[in-house]
């Protein structure tokens, strides 16, 4: 396995990183990707800048030990969500949706999916959230104790996102962090009490480790064919989109004396 020297992003050991793929390759992290810097997207929408990768995402962000330890106790209930959802699943529809998960393990999903936005993350994220990584790292911790909670949203397209901690304005502001990748994205939402909002699944953590369950619930289900971090909008709406940027830049260069 390819390796690189760093700090793990989970454990905070200096030492060799192992290549990861985020999320697992077995979820349907295997085509080919463009990565490139969301930033310049959302400047430019009609941008297709970024690096071509041929075998899905993947980056250098955990210590063998951690990347080991995820792969034992939490990414087989991941990917095998991620294959139900992707294979079996038909309600690709905008809006609230239904789901029926029969005998799953609802914290190992969770603490999986907690794991991937350490690596999207650096070593601040790591150092401001130990604790979370810590219970992580931990199969058997279950209670969740933080001022933060986790959503799950459908997604569906041809986009994946990853993104570190960012700002949302409006009436609900928020720091949050991002992965997106069909069938899901996953968001940690800061300083956010509320358990209204659809989609959250922090409550996953009142199972322990070995501890089967159905679950029924409603879930947000969205189309990912846009860079921007916790938008999901319809590949006609970012069209649009890029449309008028560059309307914009045509009428921009026409003003400044370009025929």
């Amino acid at each position: 396995m390819a390796k690189r020297e760093g700090r793990c992003r989970l454990c905070l050991k200096n030492g060799a990183l192992s290549k990861e793929h985020v999320p697992p390759k077995a979820a349907g992290n295997c085509g080919r990707v463009r990565t490139s810097h969301a930033l310049d997207f959302i400047r430019d929408p009609s941008t297709e800048t970024g690096r071509i990768l041929q075998n899905g995402a993947w980056t250098y962000s955990l210590c063998e030990e951690c990347n080991g330890l995820l792969g034992r106790h939490y990414v087989p209930e991941y990917v095998k969500w991620a294959k139900w959802f992707l294979h079996e699943y038909n309600i690709w529809v905008p809006g609230l949706v239904p789901v029926y998960l029969r005998d799953v393990y609802p914290l190992r999903f969770l603490k999986q999916a907690v794991s991937m936005l350490f690596s999207v993350n650096g070593d601040e994220f790591a150092r401001g959230f130990e604790p979370i990584s810590s219970w992580v790292r931990s199969p058997e911790a279950r209670a969740w104790h933080w001022n933060c909670r986790v959503y799950l949203t459908l997604a569906h397209g041809n986009v994946g996102r990853g993104w570190n901690l960012v700002y949302r304005g409006g009436k609900d502001s928020a720091m949050f962090t991002e992965i997106a990748l069909t069938p899901f994205s996953v968001q940690l939402v800061l300083e956010q009490e509320r358990d209204d909002r659809p989609g959250d699944i922090t409550w996953f953590a009142r199972y322990g480790y070995n501890e089967r369950a159905d679950l029924c619930f409603a879930l947000p289900c969205g189309f990912l064919a846009s860079a921007v971090p916790a938008h999901f909008a319809s590949p006609e709406e970012v069209e649009r989109a890029r449309a008028k940027a560059r309307r914009i830049r045509e009428d921009e260069s026409r003003g400044d004396g370009t025929p």
